[in-house]
């Protein structure tokens, strides 16, 4: 999408593209990162956005991933780019690998998580242009697509997700981490969030994990409330302050919101500084969101029209409660209230006016409030014009300089009935069905005037003017004295002509009395009452106004002895034409006129200049506006003033002339030159850039190769992506590579590769196919016919339900076959309805054991791995079972082991009797309850029995105990009493480290023995340190591992006797020998709940069973001093006695494979753990290290 010019509708197309078929948009682009632009999304793009939002990914939402933008150098801030501040799009942050922030990272509340990114000298390793790697990938544009990644990993979890439901997950689960940010803080949802990462780095595992069992948020509620209902006035210097309590639209169905996600605030601003102002808001809970932040680097004066600011700081929290909205107004350094003379006070900056004003409230050209001399100002588009357009005439006495004021309106005339104001009656052109009478446009012409033909004015468009009659006419029809149609008083019309009556002599005239009386002697002919009103006059004398006048007063001129008035623009004329003047004045209505080829204008035109005698001359050559002949105010395109002259303009490489300002504007990098006011539109390249179409390139753009000799990009062919020469390497979507062409269908002999993207060879004797393989031709070459997918040579062909033999015959099929191909009958291609087809091509009604009869193929199909007999691929009805392993029923599956709950009886997995939590052998035999119920005997009870404890029986030498060991004893029988751990023994007087025989004489206890109580100086109570009580202190390694297995689960159950280990020291040498004696004896078919067996020291075995289902970490101890005490294992953790050198030579002797393994749990007892295997495996044995901490005791 960024080849071309960025338009709004390439952004909607771009992130509309294929909606069913794309999940994620990650976007890294924007509006400038320059700390002065706020831009977002057009009309289209927002819809585009919205809809994606509605449509995508059938119904769910599209996913839009957007980088939160690169401006931190400059001080941006993102909450002025409308693409990452809106609540469609999930806004990425960046950090480095420390948890520091970047350089270029932006501050702003609608970021909603980070990425890791470039920073500290390292950049992001990813694929650049032409199949290459790169790792100088950097900012927050690497950190969106990482942040993709990880989402799309979550839709794979769980694709069901909506886009709410990924901004639930990745706000649940990102975490704060090391990153370094000062202003980190907790919602009121309990979420850590800072300005700079949102909540924190995404985290790829715990999303997974969390999609997997995500239930979908409920259904969006938008509230929108008013706060400021009429404008408001932010005073400088201070924070203005307004609190809104909101009720979340409670009781409006549909709207209310009781937990947040997004918070927008839409809000209006004019301000003649953009950048001094800050916005905040703080929720109810009291997280405070910065909105907007100072911007040192914007200088605007267009402040924001309904701009939505967004915060996702407030997620999770309730939106009931007083909303604190502050705005304040910090003046920078830069504002000046008082700029010269062409400048304009942006607050404390002074701003370069538009290049005609003289005054002005904004840079723009339409800003102007008083023009440069050689301007006037237009009062509706409040910009600087060389002359008035339509409707418009110049007011020079405006002290703010010359004006176009409104005058005739197009379609209007001047009305002299109803008055008019000032300029109204000083129309130069009438609108259609108007004509022009003197200066006033009417519909027809007045009495005294006549209608022209239709003349051509300046402009080249046609005009009918009214010319006045000759002065013997009261009304006529044309000019002239024979056009007459009415006459003046004394004249009686004759012909056309106006004469006079009575029967004077010429040059006299008739008074009332009919006496004849001398004209003037001016006069040729008069018609009295007064002897010098003349009618008509000798050479050279011209009639005007009655008189005979040797020359026409000023604004007339003779024509056919008389004088007419000039245009009204005219100070002196030739003719009635306004363009046939030749000198000017002020017009009747006191408007200055300059004299411009023949004509009387208010404005001189582009390029020259009024002189004291009112005319325009030329300015100097290359110059469009002067103040003399020789001073030059402004000079043409490619020439800047330098006082008073133009001189030609000559900018340097990579630069094009601005004659806005006479100054060079910069092109875009590469640029050697450029058209003007497109500095993208290159005209040729620096060294070392390739040129393509109106740009330059340091590395030719996709689509194209480059041609080194010429440095130019030359387009690869159509739907081809990368390409050389005479080569494609890669083609667009739904194309294959073909001979280095893109071709949609592969030809002949070939099939498209949807992973390569190329075309691929047949197997041989495939005319086309869909993959390499022998059975996958769908047309075959010539002489060869397709039979299953593969080509084979062609046969005669035979009827349906018969084959053709070896000797060219054709035989019926088998009546099973509904087609056969031999060599024999029973050997069927297709089957009849109600029969599948074997392995061995034969049609059964009954499918082979471990097979099914599958309705869609009609073939027999195998069942499940483990199944003997099926009915579908879903359901098991009876397992395979092995002396060495054992499949159970259970749920139509076959299992190696029942399910805590169930037992195996007859190769099946029956349940338990309610209550308990696992059995054996029966479904009444317990060996764990459900909660609240105990074990007691093999029986789920509520309460224990008297004289036991919850986990089993007392000690025989207890009178009562307590437990968790059966040798918590709290009470004892007659003559014993509770030692110092709590056991009943005989009392003593014997020393520490001492025991007393049935003499009652003290004896030393086993070296190793830190307490004992005899008989024998080995019955060890206590060991020292690293040694352990197997009713004597063994020393023992201290390898821990636990199960990973469930307690319940078992496997068949081997015995092996670990025996002792002698160490002998010898001089100088030391010697280690490990014994093993092995014993074996079948154990019962019986699933117990944990595969563990006590060691006695006597060498008898107790089976150990543990029952108990607590989650409680902590370790149980077994009671010493008898070889056969009863007890419980609870999560114990195990102590591995194996010699170090177990496991090395595993793959030696088979045998090896059923070895036990002892173990030793934290109080000294000993166990032995059986091998057990699950399905599909090799028995191998299941452990791994437990890592979590513990302690001896």
């Amino acid at each position: 999408m960024l080849d071309g010019d960025m338009t709004d509708m390439v952004e909607a197309k771009s992130l509309s593209l294929r909606q069913q078929y794309i999940d994620i948009y990650s976007s890294s682009w924007g509006p400038e990162d320059d700390g002065g632009t706020v831009d977002g999304p057009g009309r289209l793009a927002g819809l585009a956005l919205e809809n994606g939002i509605r449509k995508g990914r059938k119904g769910r939402g599209s996913i839009f991933v957007w980088a939160s933008g690169n401006g931190g150098r400059n001080q941006d801030h993102c909450s002025c780019d409308g693409y990452t501040n809106s609540i469609y799009t999930i806004s990425v942050g960046s950090t480095t690998r420390s948890g520091r922030k970047p350089w270029y990272l932006e501050e702003c509340s609608s970021t909603l998580a980070s990425t890791y990114s470039s920073g500290e000298s390292l950049g992001i390793v990813t694929t650049d242009l032409k199949q290459r790697c790169t790792d100088e990938h950097s900012g927050t544009s690497a950190s969106a697509p990482m942040a993709a990644g990880i989402i799309a990993l979550t839709l794979e979890a769980n694709p069901l997700l909506t886009w709410r439901d990924v901004q639930h997950i990745i706000v649940k689960t990102a975490r704060r981490g090391h990153l370094i940010a000062p202003d980190w803080h907790t919602n009121g949802a309990g979420n850590d969030v800072s300005h700079l990462y949102g909540f924190g780095l995404m985290d790829a595992e715990a999303m997974v994990k969390e999609a997997e069992t995500w239930r979908q948020v409920p259904a969006q509620h938008v509230c929108d409330e008013s706060i400021v209902h009429k404008p408001r006035v932010i005073s400088l210097d201070q924070v203005w302050h307004l609190v809104h309590k909101s009720l979340g639209c409670s009781g409006q169905p549909g709207r209310h919101v009781t937990y947040l996600e997004h918070v927008i605030l839409r809000i209006t601003i004019t301000h003649p500084h953009r950048g001094d102002l800050s916005i905040s808001l703080t929720s109810p809970s009291g997280t405070k969101s910065q909105l907007l932040a100072v911007r040192p680097n914007d200088h605007s004066s267009d402040a924001f029209t309904k701009w939505e600011f967004m915060t996702t700081h407030c997620w999770g929290e309730k939106a009931a409660g007083d909303w604190i909205l502050e705005i304040s107004d910090s003046p920078s350094m830069r504002r000046n209230a008082q700029c010269p003379q062409g400048f304009w006070g942006d607050r404390k900056r002074c701003k370069k006016c538009y290049s005609t004003c003289m005054m002005c409230t904004g840079s723009r050209g339409d800003q102007c409030s008083s023009c440069k001399p050689g301007y006037h100002l237009d009062q509706e588009t409040k910009s600087c014009v060389t002359s008035c357009g339509d409707g418009y005439y110049l007011d020079h006495g405006n002290l703010m300089g010359n004006r176009c004021q409104k005058s005739c309106e197009t379609g209007t005339f001047f009305n002299e009935q109803s008055g008019s104001s000032a300029g109204l009656e000083s129309c130069t052109r009438c609108a259609d069905g108007y004509v022009m009478e003197e200066w006033k446009c009417v519909s027809s012409c007045s009495q005294g005037f006549y209608p022209t033909q239709t003349l051509s004015d300046l402009t080249g468009q046609s005009q009918g003017y009214c010319r006045r009659c000759d002065v013997s006419c009261l009304a006529c029809i044309g000019p002239g004295k024979r056009n007459c149609s009415e006459c003046v008083e004394g004249l009686t019309l004759q012909d056309g002509a106006c004469v006079l009556t009575h029967n004077c002599a010429d040059g006299e005239y008739q008074d009332d009395r009919g006496n004849c009386h001398a004209c003037d002697s001016t006069c040729l002919k008069c018609k009295g009452p007064k002897y010098d009103d003349c009618v008509s006059c000798a050479s050279p004398r011209l009639l005007d106004m009655g008189q005979c006048v040797l020359h026409c007063s000023e604004g007339k001129y003779p024509s056919s002895g008389q004088c007419h008035v000039c245009d009204h623009t005219c100070a002196e004329c030739v003719d009635a034409s306004p363009s046939d003047c030749i000198s000017c004045d002020k017009d009747r209505f006191g408007q200055d006129r300059y004299l411009h080829d023949g004509e009387c204008v208010t404005a001189c035109p582009v390029a020259h200049f009024h002189t004291s005698v009112k005319t325009c001359e030329a300015c100097p050559q290359h110059c469009s506006l002067c103040s003399s002949a020789t001073h030059c105010l402004k000079c043409n395109s490619s020439y800047y003033l330098s006082q008073g002259t133009c001189t030609a303009l000559e900018c340097g490489e990579g630069e094009v002339e601005d004659p806005e300002y006479d100054d060079c504007m910069a092109c875009e990098e590469g640029c050697k030159k450029c058209v003007l006011y497109n500095p993208k539109h290159c005209l040729s390249c620096s060294d070392g850039y390739y040129k393509y179409e109106e740009g330059c390139y340091k590395n030719c753009p996709a689509k194209t190769y480059a041609v080194d000799d010429t440095m130019t990009c030359v387009a690869c062919e159509r739907d081809c992506v990368s390409c050389e020469e005479d080569e494609c390497h890669w083609c667009e979507a739904d194309f294959f590579l073909s001979d280095g062409k893109c071709v949609r269908e592969c030809p002949d002999g070939f099939y498209g590769d949807e992973d390569t993207q190329e075309c691929e060879e047949c197997y041989t004797g495939c005319k086309t196919c869909t993959g390499p393989e022998e059975d996958e031709c769908v047309r075959c070459q010539e002489g060869l016919e397709i039979v299953n997918g593969e080509c084979e040579a062609e046969q005669e062909t035979c009827p349906d339900k018969t084959y053709l033999t070896d000797e060219g015959e054709c035989a019926a099929c088998h009546p099973s076959c509904e087609a056969c191909w031999g060599p024999l009958g029973n050997q069927c291609t297709s089957c009849i309805t109600g029969r599948y087809m074997t392995t061995d091509q034969q049609c059964v009604t009954r499918c082979p054991a471990g097979s099914f009869g599958s309705k869609e193929s009609s073939q027999c199909e195998a069942c499940p791995q483990g199944c003997a007999q099926c009915q579908d691929e879903q359901r098991c009805t009876r397992c395979l079972s092995t002396r060495k392993s054992a499949l159970y029923l259970q749920n139509g599956q076959c299992v190696r082991q029942c399910s805590r709950g169930y037992y195996p009886a007859a190769a099946v997995c029956k349940s338990c009797t309610p209550g308990c939590a696992s059995c054996e052998q029966s479904a009444t035999n317990c060996l764990s309850c459900q909660q609240p119920s105990v074990l007691h005997k093999h029986q789920c009870v509520k309460e224990c029995p008297p004289a036991y404890t919850l986990r089993g029986v007392c000690h025989s030498t207890c009178r009562t105990c307590s437990g968790p060991l059966d040798t918590d004893c709290t009470s004892c029988p007659e003559g014993l009493r509770t030692d110092i751990h709590g056991r009943c023994a005989m009392p003593t007087s014997c020393p520490s480290h001492h025991y007393s025989d049935r003499d009652g004489e003290c004896h030393l206890c086993h070296k190793h023995c830190h307490q004992c109580s005899g008989p024998d100086h080995s019955q060890c109570l206590s060991c020292y340190p690293n040694h352990y009580l197997l009713s004597e202190c063994v020393l023992s390694t201290n390898f821990a591992f636990r199960n990973h297995e469930e307690p319940e689960h078992t496997g068949n159950m081997f015995i092996f006797i670990t025996t002792s280990i002698l160490l002998l020291l010898g001089l100088g040498a030391v010697v280690m020998f490990i014994a093993r004696s092995f014993a074996k004896r079948p154990t019962p078919e019986i699933a117990v709940s944990r595969g563990y067996e006590k060691l006695g020291n006597s060498g008898g075995r107790d089976i150990f069973r543990g029952g108990t289902t607590s989650s409680s970490s902590t370790s149980s101890r077994q009671a010493g001093g008898s070889g056969s005490g009863y007890g419980y294992l609870h999560e114990e953790q195990l102590v591995d006695l194996r010699d170090g050198r177990m496991g090395q030579n595993d793959d030696d002797d088979e045998d090896d494979e059923d070895e036990d393994i002892v173990y030793m749990g934290q109080d000294g007892t000993v166990y032995r753990k059986f091998r057990y295997g699950q399905l599909g495996e090799d028995q191998d044995d299941q452990l791994e290290y437990d890592d979590e901490s513990y302690n001896f005791k």
